[in-house]
């Protein structure tokens, strides 16, 4: 199989990290952004190990876990600040070679970026649809070009415009609640980095996460069971999470006290039923745009990085196409749909608003080994993506 050309459709962190896995397995790439430029959202991302793997494998494990924020205790804690568990981050280091860390998201994706190098990514640059023959396929861009290539990957995330040109479900599937999420100074909240206030609140309905990122920054979210679609009150998203959380521990609302407004976000948690089928032809999903999850554990990105690396050495393992997509879908799609419900579900038990259902939660929480509950995730955190060929 010769690939002389592979165009990726998406200029996030699974687009860029595929076009670097593909670029080191010798493949010729080109990544169509169809923003102006490459950026993203002002907040945090958690990569657990199996994606800090993935980036160690593509050789920049060092670089992001540079970007990281302190690994600092935490815990579980329920809305009054009563600590439930202890956090398990720590010791994922007893089990795994590859750290669990939190980055902020631009960082991350200007990290593969500059390992790509120059040339590889055109920003403005969006998909308007795509035919494909025997002998290849032709991307068509909204600006009326047509780029040829031998392959191409749909990794645009959950509108994925690709999804939609292989007649794949585009429903999407509203979670039930909505998040705000912000990143700000520590210094301004008056708070100290050894105080015990990381980690997650559990409430009725809510809960609230708190995490470090680097250079003194901390990451937060807080969500509430509400309707979709919802819009911010006249004094803006700050004062509405203010007014949800005013009876939360001190230390959650100095922290979105803290906040600069505009560096406050709102989006409604969605993702996508699971699928069978990522593939037609010669073109590929990879990333939300194939599995589209909730955040509720954490590997909405982590998968992306999976997928990267592991086409790209199916890609460079088989000497036909049909084969290489075939194994990639075998060996992603059951994981990936795995994920799609466990976190699903995750996020029905931490959003449970019964006040009896609540307190069964916060028993098991309180009763349950750390090490018990690692070990439960091993499926998911252990997997070993050195070779997949």
């Amino acid at each position: 199989m010769k690939l002389n050309k592979i165009l990726v459709v998406g200029g996030g962190i699974g687009g860029c990290a595929t076009a670097l896995a593909l670029q080191q397995k010798g493949f010729t790439v080109e990544v169509f952004e169809k923003s102006p430029s490459l950026q993203e959202v002002g907040a945090g991302l958690s990569l657990w190990p199996n994606a800090t793997q993935v980036l160690r494998l593509l050789g920049l494990g060092e670089s992001v876990e540079a970007l990281a924020g302190p690994m600092v205790e935490g815990g579980i804690y329920t809305s009054k600040g009563q600590r439930l568990a202890g956090n398990s981050v720590k010791i994922f280091s007893e089990y795994y070679d590859d750290p669990m860390i939190v980055v902020h998201r631009a960082e991350l994706l200007h990290a593969l970026v500059t390992a790509l190098g120059s040339g590889v990514v055109r920003t403005d640059a969006a998909c308007d649809g795509f035919t494909q023959d025997s002998e290849g396929v032709t991307l068509r861009l909204q600006n009326g070009e047509e780029v040829r290539g031998d392959l191409l990957i749909g990794a645009d995330g959950i509108h994925s415009v690709v999804r939609k040109g292989l007649g794949l479900p585009t429903q999407i599937r509203y979670a039930g609640y909505t998040a705000w999420r912000g990143v700000m100074e520590l210094s301004a909240s008056g708070l100290k980095p050894e105080e015990d206030f990381w980690g997650f609140y559990l409430g009725g309905g809510k809960q609230v996460g708190i995490t470090g990122l680097s250079e003194g920054r901390v990451y937060w979210f807080a969500t509430e069971n509400t309707q979709a679609g919802g819009k911010s009150g006249p004094d803006g998203h700050k004062a509405d999470v203010l007014r949800l959380y005013k009876d939360w521990p001190e230390a959650v609302l100095r922290i979105i006290e803290a906040t600069p407004e505009e560096a406050v976000l709102r989006n409604d948690i969605i993702d996508r039923k699971p699928i069978k089928r990522w593939s037609e032809g010669r073109v590929v999903l990879l990333g939300d745009a194939a599995h589209a999850t909730t955040p509720n554990m954490g590997q909405g990105a982590c998968m992306a990085l999976e997928d990267a690396l592991v086409l790209a050495q199916l890609l460079a393992h088989h000497t036909e196409l049909p084969a290489a997509l075939s194994a990639y879908e075998s060996q992603r799609v059951p994981r990936a749909n795995k994920i799609i419900m466990q976190s699903w579900w995750t996020g029905k038990l931490f959003q449970l608003s019964n006040p009896f259902l609540c307190w069964v939660r916060n028993q098991f929480l309180l009763r349950a080994p750390i090490e018990k509950r690692v070990k439960q995730l091993d499926w998911l955190i252990g997997k070993d993506f050195s070779n997949v060929g």
